[in-house]
C-alpha cells in the first residue's frame, strides 16, 4: 500500500508539472514533454501488467505462453527509452519523469523477465548474470540517492529497491543449481555490509543462512554474526526464525 501511495503521489506531481508547463507560453516544449510522459507511462504500465501475467503463466508451467507475453512486454520499451533519452537533454522532461518509479523500473523489469525465462530453460549461469545485473543497477542508483544531491537532480535519482528482493531470491536459486554458493554469499554479504537497514530483510536473512548451511563448515558462526548485525541495527522485522537457528 505504501508503494502504491508513493506512486500515486509521484504521478499526481507529474500531472501538476504538466499542467504548469502547459500554461507556459512555450507550448511546443510542453507538448513534447506531455507526449513523452504519457507514452512512457502507458508503456511502463503495460510492461508491469504483462510481466505479472508472464510470471503467473510460468507458475502454471505454461512456458511457451509466458515467453510470448514477456515478448509483448519487451515490445513496449521504445517509448520509455525515448523518454529517458529526452530527459537527459531537457530539464522540463526530466522534472516530469522524476520520481515516477514505474517508468524507471521498466527496463530492469524486462531483464528480470529474461532471467526468469533463462532459469526455466535450465540456463542457470546466464540467468544468474541477469539477476545480478538488475541488482547491481539498483544498488548503484541507491548509492547515488544515499550520497545525496540537491535540487531537481535529487528527484531524478530517486529510486525504488522493489526489484532487488526478487532478483536476490532468484539469484540464490541459480547459485544452488550452479554450485556458486560462495559467489552468491559474497554478494549478499556485501549488501548487508553496505546498508543493513535497507538490505537485511527477512527473505535475505533466510536465503543467506540456508546457503551458509549448505556451503560452509562455519555456517553457524556466520549466522550468529548476521543475527548480531540485525540486533545492532534494531531490525525487529527480521524474526529469529529467518536465521535458521538450531
Amino acid at each position: 500500500e505504501d508503494a502504491m501511495l508513493s506512486e500515486v503521489s509521484a504521478l499526481a506531481g507529474a500531472k501538476g508539472a504538466l499542467e504548469t508547463f502547459g500554461a507556459d507560453e512555450n507550448g511546443a516544449v510542453a507538448d513534447v514533454a506531455n507526449g513523452h510522459f504519457c507514452s512512457a507511462l502507458l508503456a511502463a504500465s503495460r510492461i508491469e501488467i504483462l510481466s505479472r501475467q508472464g510470471r503467473m503463466l510460468m507458475q502454471t508451467g505454461a512456458l511457451t505462453e509466458a515467453s510470448t507475453v514477456f515478448q509483448y512486454a519487451q515490445d513496449e520499451i521504445p517509448p520509455i527509452l525515448s523518454a529517458l533519452n529526452a530527459a537527459n537533454k531537457s530539464s522540463v522532461i526530466r522534472n516530469i519523469l522524476s520520481g515516477v518509479t514505474i517508468i524507471h523500473q521498466a527496463p530492469k523489469q524486462l531483464i528480470v523477465n529474461e532471467g526468469i525465462l533463462l532459469f526455466a530453460d535450465g540456463e542457470y549461469a546466464l540467468a544468474m548474470d541477469k539477476f545480478r545485473a538488475v541488482m547491481e543497477a539498483q544498488r548503484q542508483e541507491s548509492k547515488l540517492q544515499t550520497h545525496g544531491t540537491t535540487g531537481h537532480l535529487e528527484n531524478w535519482l530517486t529510486v525504488n529497491d522493489s526489484l532487488i528482493p526478487p532478483a536476490l531470491n532468484n539469484m540464490a536459486l541459480c547459485a544452488l543449481y550452479t554450485c556458486q554458493l560462495e559467489k552468491a554469499i559474497s554478494l549478499m554479504e556485501s549488501l548487508v555490509r553496505e546498508n543493513p537497514s535497507r538490505y537485511l530483510t527477512q527473505e535475505l536473512a533466510f536465503n543467506l543462512c540456508t546457503m551458509y548451511e549448505l556451503g560452509s563448515d562455519v555456517g553457524g558462526r556466520r549466522k550468529r554474526v548476521l543475527q548480531l548485525i540485525a540486533k545492532r541495527f534494531s531490525l525487529h522485522d527480521v524474526p529469529q526464525a529467518s536465521f535458521r537457528s538450531n
